[in-house]
Order: structure tokens, then C-alpha cells, then sequence
């Protein structure tokens, strides 16, 4: 996976005003639980598919996930504090997020020409405190499939 960052945190110098308002209208309930086929008391997992140049609206995540590409493609990131993200995915590659506040406010945009296909692992904070450290979740490495 290759991370391009495109606007530095701080920066909403170049965003829209939809995108703005978009944030401030955002409730700190809006997850991707939409997105969720399976939970349990460790782990949420979400399929995420998104058409070419779809975009899935800011979303709440509060605790430590994975983004797993099933399909490979490049998508955008905003983020709430400014940042802009162009993330490229080969096929079973993924980022690894660690979230270090009380949560983190994302959005996601298809910029590929093709269907992207993405599995959210979400780890519930009893897991991840206990037995997967913050330093184990960075590592990155390809899935077999």
C-alpha cells in the first residue's frame, strides 16, 4: 500500500464548503456500522464497496482497525483535522490505523475506474489494550488469498 499524503493536517484551505458543513452537521454515533456483516466482543468487520467515484460521507471510528483491500484500486481520505490522504492498494494489501484520541473522523472516495471491494476490521478497545499492543497493529504484510 502506498500513503500519499495531499493536504497536511490544519489545512482547509482547499476543501469545499459542502465539505465543511458536512463535518460540522457529524454526530459522534455515525460509524460505519451500516457496513458491519459480523461483531462480536473483540472485533467489528465491515464490507465497504464502493462504485468508481462513489464516496462514503465522514464516519466515526473509535478504536484501532484495518483496511483491507480485497479488490485493489485507490481511494481518497479526508480527515476531520485537514489531512487528505491518497492511499493506492494492490490486491490484499492494507493500512493499519491506530486511533490515539477518543476517536477519529474519516471519509472515503473511489477515485479508481473500477468497483473497490475493502474489509474494515475494527478492533473494540478490551481486545486491542489486551494482548495487541498499538506497535503489533502498525506492522504491515500481504494477505494470501
Amino acid at each position: 500500500m502506498k500513503c500519499v499524503k495531499l493536504n497536511s493536517d490544519g489545512n482547509f484551505d482547499y476543501w469545499s464548503q459542502s465539505m465543511l458543513s458536512e463535518l460540522d452537521c457529524i454526530h459522534i454515533d455515525e460509524s460505519f456500522k451500516a457496513y458491519n456483516i459480523f461483531q462480536n466482543d473483540h472485533i467489528k468487520l465491515g464490507i465497504i464497496i464502493l462504485e468508481p467515484r462513489e464516496r462514503i460521507p465522514f464516519k466515526v471510528l473509535k478504536n484501532n482497525f484495518k483496511l483491507v483491500c480485497l479488490s485493489g484500486g485507490s481511494i481518497i481520505s479526508r480527515s476531520s483535522l485537514g489531512g487528505v490522504s491518497l492511499l493506492m492498494f494492490e490486491k490484499g494489501e492494507y493500512a493499519s490505523y491506530s486511533v490515539t484520541k477518543s476517536y477519529m473522523v474519516n471519509d472515503l472516495q473511489n477515485i479508481s475506474e473500477h468497483l473497490m471491494v475493502m474489509a474494515l476490521v475494527e478492533y473494540k478497545r478490551a481486545f486491542s489494550d489486551t494482548g495487541n499492543p498499538k506497535n503489533r497493529l502498525k506492522k504491515k504484510m500481504q494477505l494470501a488469498y
